[in-house]
């Protein structure tokens, strides 16, 4: 082997092995970070587009959520004219007063909401179902990848 590919196998190695152990203790802090406490007992329920993960406390609030998941992904898929391949995970997160939510389609679809409404003098307190405002407007990012 040449002393360059030698170098060059080394090299990848450490990377792999400095990635491996960078990874190992932000894995641990990634549900915490989300919000998620540690213990907290979640079930699941399923649709056709989503799969919602919630705190048991949060039933009713989660089958709200799963109905503005799916109206939203069947709205944007005839729309845009794609369908995701994986089922978006919605995950509801009682971690915080605050209305608001987030999303990322990597590594695969994801929505984190907060089961928290828009204070009325909100520009976000709007006429119709705040659940659906922001389901749909979380589902955006993942229907279009953005």
């Amino acid at each position: 082997m040449s002393k360059f590919l030698t170098l060059f196998v080394q090299f990848l190695m450490r990377s792999f092995l400095l990635g491996l152990v960078l990874a190992v203790p932000v894995a641990g802090l990634a549900s915490s970070s989300l919000g998620i406490r540690p213990g907290t007992s979640y079930q699941t329920i399923e649709g056709k587009f989503s799969r919602v993960h919630f705190p048991q406390s949060l039933d009713k609030f989660a089958k709200l959520a799963l109905a503005s998941s799916e109206r939203a992904h069947q709205l944007l898929t005839e729309l845009f004219q794609y369908t995701p391949k994986e089922k978006t995970h919605l995950v509801i997160i009682d971690s915080t007063d605050d209305h608001n939510g987030f999303a990322t389609a990597f590594p695969r679809n994801y929505v984190g909401i907060y089961p928290v409404p828009p204070r009325p003098d909100s520009i976000l307190s709007s006429p119709g179902s705040w659940i659906d405002q922001l389901v749909l407007h979380e589902v955006v990012h993942i229907v279009t990848g953005k």
